[in-house]
């Protein structure tokens, strides 16, 4: 989002809480308030953009199954709705490397290695079922990317855990 501010984009910024988000919204970013377990407020969030980053998720090592499944999975499907209902061209989700750990570690994983066969947490067995959506969202007018980074790497201000950003969005005309 610094990035495209300073670009002198027009970016918006969805989630639940700004505190850590002072300085973009000072930089010019709209804050938009909508937790994604809100499909209309997340949906709606997508309007007026040519790109959505969906960066939300419910982080945490613990938690209730229906909560995960409310941020992470139904969450994601709202941001594709909302890319659709909104003709929005480029959809980056971020996922997390918690979706592939099996227990032991791993060095130089790539995009082809497998999901294991039993998840560690909620919060990796949703997140894998976030990057299903995508990846069947083959009539999203966007070029689909997932991008697995190192949690709480990419949110908004760096607050990650539990965060629910979900998504930034910048007009690229």
């Amino acid at each position: 989002a610094r990035a495209l501010l300073a670009s002198k984009h027009h970016v918006v910024i969805s989630g639940r809480n700004f505190a850590n988000a002072q300085p973009l919204i000072e930089a010019g970013a709209i804050p938009i308030h909508a937790d994604l377990a809100d499909r209309g407020a997340t949906m709606d969030s997508c309007r007026g953009v040519d790109a959505v980053c969906h960066v939300g998720a419910l982080s945490s090592q613990w938690g209730r199954r229906e909560e995960f499944f409310a941020a992470n999975v139904s969450g994601t499907a709202a941001v594709i709705e909302g890319c659709r209902r909104h003709n929005v061209r480029r959809l980056v989700h971020i996922s997390s490397p918690s979706v592939l750990f099996d227990g032991r570690d791993h060095l130089n994983l790539t995009e082809a290695a497998p999901y294991p066969r039993r998840f560690v947490s909620e919060y990796s067995r949703t997140k894998k079922l976030a990057e299903d959506l995508v990846n069947a969202a083959t009539d999203v007018p966007a070029k689909r990317t997932i991008q697995r980074t190192y949690d709480g790497a990419v949110s908004v201000g760096g607050a990650a855990r539990g965060a629910r950003h979900s998504c930034a969005a910048a007009s690229l005309r």
